[in-house]
């Protein structure tokens, strides 16, 4: 699986995922991995600036909205990705914060600046 990268966000200011997780790396950045229904391939986000977990909608801080459809869950593009990203970008460690975005009474909270955790 090749490293491409994205459209400028004027020209893709919108897409939607399947198969996605929400993950966190040590620098305290949540992004999104999944897979794009329109071309079938994975994608890693910029750090996430808000999520909405009843619409199930998340913007990155390059204002790239995103629509996620279906439940959580990966593929074996979506790991793949997950992990080249991860060397390529020297992340050290990392930790599957989905479930936090599955249940709104008790997950993060949603911020311009940056997205918090209650617990």
């Amino acid at each position: 699986m090749p490293f491409w990268s994205p459209a400028s966000v004027d020209v893709e200011p919108e897409l939607t995922l399947q198969y996605w997780r929400v993950m966190q790396t040590e620098r305290d950045e949540r992004h999104l991995i999944g897979m794009r229904t329109d071309t079938g391939v994975a994608r890693v986000s910029s750090p996430l600036r808000e999520f909405d977990t009843f619409a199930l909608t998340a913007v990155s801080y390059s204002g790239r909205r995103y629509r996620l459809v279906s439940e959580p869950g990966w593929t074996r593009d979506t790991v793949f990705l997950w992990l080249a990203w991860c060397l390529k970008n020297e992340v050290r460690s990392c930790s599957d914060v989905t479930a936090a975005y599955l249940h709104p009474a008790s997950g993060p909270t949603v911020s311009r600046s940056k997205l918090h955790s209650d617990t």
